[in-house]
């Protein structure tokens, strides 16, 4: 029951910080309109959102799902963004480890992939506009921040004992 309550206002907070992100967007949105690079809509810790953090998510879901799903999802996209940033962001608290290795390995593996999927270093960098080691650096970042989220998501929900029936019993009261 602790692990449930505790869920429940880990809830209510990323509820919080993602109404407070909406409506920093949206007063964005109404400001005079001057050329934006890219802006901050979210910090959660130390780890930042970038309005294109949330855009590229948009392009990816529209390219996938249509317009009209991804103009819906478009808050479930920062909804998502926030949350790994929490993770994250609870990881580098409680010092979780990802090690190098693991990380490298991971890079390699998706490297390779390039590799075979474009046919050179050179054809990546005119696919995907960076450079072989760019691309490496790149890889490195983002996979080390998804292996740890995952580690945090698994150690939060790994002594959850709690069915979907009592989960719909709770929020029906």
């Amino acid at each position: 029951m602790l692990s449930f309550i505790r869920m429940s206002s880990m809830r209510s907070f990323i509820s919080i910080t993602i109404l407070l992100a909406v409506a920093s967007l949206s007063m964005a949105q109404s400001e005079p309109k001057e050329p934006v690079i890219d802006k901050v809509v979210a910090v959660v810790g130390k780890n930042i959102v970038k309005l294109s953090d949330v855009e590229n998510g948009f392009v990816g879901i529209r390219v996938r799902q249509g317009y009209e799903n991804a103009f819906a999802n478009r808050c479930s996209i920062l909804e998502g963004l926030l949350i790994n940033k929490l993770l994250i962001h609870k990881g580098e608290i409680d010092s979780t480890e990802v090690s190098a290795d693991e990380v490298d390995a991971n890079v390699q593996y998706y490297l390779k992939s390039y590799e075979r999927q474009y046919g050179s270093h050179e054809a990546i960098r005119q696919a995907t506009g960076y450079t072989y080691d760019e691309m490496k650096d790149l890889l490195t970042k983002m996979i080390h921040d998804r292996m740890l989220a995952e580690r945090v998501r698994a150690s939060l929900t790994s002594n959850v004992k709690i069915t979907p029936s009592e989960v719909t019993e709770f929020f029906n009261k």
